[in-house]
């Protein structure tokens, strides 16, 4: 199953309840490789390698819930231009830490988005 949503080349909107309709709910580790993989996610030198997208898809034993949270409890910084990522790929995020999806984030602080869909590590106790 792919878990690509498309924008336009000149229209970057950001649905928040679209996103939550078009991703999947929960994401097992596995899942979350998969998911990205087949998003292609970068940093700032370039794609994800396989292990380092491992390391991240491990870092919650328990899996990956999709949420919609206030943007302002995980990101503080901004960014005036968005990166090569597609800006409705859900950041993962674990403890407070985003691990993939920092520059997104950054953007959609800056155009002024307050809700924002990431993908959260689930902890031991299930939240």
């Amino acid at each position: 199953m792919k878990y690509i949503l498309t924008e336009s080349k000149f229209i970057k909107k950001y649905d928040p309840d679209l996103i939550l309709k078009n991703f999947k709910s929960f994401l097992n580790r596995d899942e979350m490789i998969n998911f990205m993989l087949d998003n292609k996610l970068r940093d700032s030198s370039g794609e994800l390698d396989y292990n380092d997208i491992k390391e991240i898809s491990g870092s919650s034993e328990n899996g990956w819930k999709l949420e919609k949270v206030k943007i302002g409890t995980i990101c503080d910084w901004i960014f005036e231009k968005p990166y090569k990522t597609n800006i409705n790929i859900p950041p993962i995020v674990y403890n407070g830490e985003v691990l993939d999806g920092k520059t997104r984030l950054g953007y959609l602080n800056f155009i002024g988005i307050k809700d924002v869909v990431i993908y959260n590590g689930v902890s031991t106790n299930g939240k």
